[in-house]
């Protein structure tokens, strides 16, 4: 049984090697996302290569709205790499949530692009809400994950 809880946790490490990036901002007030309240996640790349981003929403089990409209800006000293619209959707064609769920909080992750070529140096994300009322509510947090491309 210990041999088998090790080989576990080599391949959960070995997973996680690729991500370089894992941050989720959790700073909203009320569980409401304000459309207003751009997020902004700022790191370094220290490997030249490709990179998966992902978008990372967490929220409160059984949101109430399918899809929600999201940009997303990816910078290197001021200028956009990077410009996409999404439409992110959070239940599937038979109303199954697409989040991995504990409980009542869910984690949606989004791919919003599968390979970008990133070289060394300081980058910026620029997450904006795109929904059309004054705040996005059952809202737990707002991220970013990077994972570099074998």
């Amino acid at each position: 049984m210990r041999k088998i809880s090790v080989l576990v946790l080599l391949l959960l490490i070995a997973c996680n090697q690729n991500i370089v990036v894992d941050e989720l901002d959790k700073s909203l007030t009320n569980n409401r996302w304000q459309q207003a309240d751009d997020k902004v996640f700022e790191f370094a790349i220290e490997q030249e290569g490709e990179y998966q981003l992902e978008l990372h929403l967490a929220h409160i089990y059984d949101f109430q709205f399918e899809q929600v409209p999201v940009e997303v800006y990816l910078s290197k000293e001021e200028q956009i790499l990077l410009g996409e619209e999404l439409v992110v959707s959070f239940k599937d064609d038979d109303g199954k949530e697409l989040g991995e769920c504990v409980g009542d909080i869910c984690d949606l992750y989004t791919p919003v692009s599968s390979k970008i070529k990133l070289s060394e140096g300081e980058y910026r994300i620029v997450v904006q809400n795109g929904f059309k009322g004054t705040y996005l509510p059952n809202m737990l947090g707002v991220g970013i994950r990077l994972k570099k491309t074998p």
